[in-house]
């Protein structure tokens, strides 16, 4: 489920919320139009991620919940590989 990054940083430690601010600090310094071509996930369980856990581009697991940074283009090409 697709949520606002700042309603789920309330969720997240400090510990976690810096290692995911650091992920997207990278994205953004390589290159800057990618931080518009980004999705942020909540996932309650270790199995829900698992069928798309090879297209995230991190993977967090925080307070017994897993968040997923994932590439919009990463997603869309995986959809069109499935039909």
């Amino acid at each position: 489920m697709p949520k606002d990054i700042f309603y789920i940083a309330k969720e997240m430690c400090s510990e976690c919320w810096n290692q995911l601010s650091k992920t997207i600090e990278r994205i953004e310094n390589n290159n800057i139009d990618n931080i518009k071509d980004l999705l942020f996930y909540q996932y309650d369980n270790k199995n829900q991620i698992k069928p798309i856990a090879k297209k995230a581009i991190s993977i967090i697991k925080c307070n017994n919940k897993f968040y997923a940074l994932f590439s919009k283009q990463d997603l869309v090409k995986q959809k069109q590989t499935f039909f």
